[in-house]
């Protein structure tokens, strides 16, 4: 009788004992469990603050924004809005690139005889008397290509000058030279040959004069023409000159 009077007690103790075991393991459940849910709501506010640059600005960043020298103005070493890095320094343009010279405009003299392509940049000067007459000897007429791009280009020698003189008695060249004063043999001026792309005549090189220092003569019907090449194209509109019937 003892015996089974404590079989019920064994068995209530046994119940009581898995009961507060489940009780133990369903409150780590629940407490794991919030933990994890209270992690949420960090993790949104954390993505929050990356996806908006107000909220991680500082005071400093706001006044490099807002300050005029790290504005994209083209300051040398900054950055630009296009990604790059401005140039440190001044820029040098690009050199002017010119066309082929058959392209070229033409000036044609139905007066003299004569035809000359010029680039574009060229502005064209007809000598005037009271200028002609000043020179030795006196010319027939006179016309200037001056550079165009030069403010200046009025009081600078011209690229390219023509200078046409009477030759009535249609002399040769280097016969007329020499009559006329403009191979001076007594200070060291040579005459040489020239043969250009569509004209022959003489080339007379000072040893004495500045820049070119050397000239070339054309003779075409009672004319000799004194070409004179400076600077850059010249030689290029040398090689377009041409007489004309």
């Amino acid at each position: 009788m003892l015996r089974q009077s404590k079989l019920p007690l064994i068995s209530s103790i046994i119940l009581s004992f898995l009961l507060v075991q489940c009780g133990t393991y369903d409150g780590d459940n629940s407490q794991s469990l919030a933990e994890h849910r209270d992690d949420t709501p960090h993790a949104t506010s954390q993505t929050v603050s990356i996806s908006n640059p107000a909220v991680q600005r500082t005071p400093q960043d706001s006044a490099a924004r807002s300050s005029p020298a790290n504005a994209t103005s083209g300051q040398p070493g900054q950055a630009s809005s296009s990604g790059g890095t401005a140039p440190s320094g001044p820029v040098t343009p690009a050199p002017l690139e010119h066309p082929d010279p058959r392209t070229w405009q033409a000036y044609v003299d139905r007066t003299y005889h004569f035809r000359i392509a010029y680039p574009p940049y060229i502005t064209i000067k007809h000598v005037s008397d009271a200028e002609r007459a000043q020179l030795t000897p006196v010319p027939l007429a006179a016309t200037y290509f001056q550079d165009g791009r030069n403010e200046l280009a009025a009081l600078a020698p011209p690229l390219f000058s023509i200078r046409i003189f009477a030759n009535e008695s249609q002399q040769p060249v280097a016969d007329w030279l020499v009559a006329s004063g403009l191979l001076n043999r007594e200070a060291g001026w040579i005459a040489e040959p020239f043969t250009g792309a569509n004209v022959s005549g003489v080339k007379v090189v000072s040893p004495t004069l500045m820049a070119p220092g050397w000239f070339l003569y054309v003779r075409h019907k009672g004319f000799v023409f004194q070409l004179t090449p400076l600077g850059e194209d010249a030689d290029r509109m040398l090689s377009t000159f041409a007489l004309t019937q």
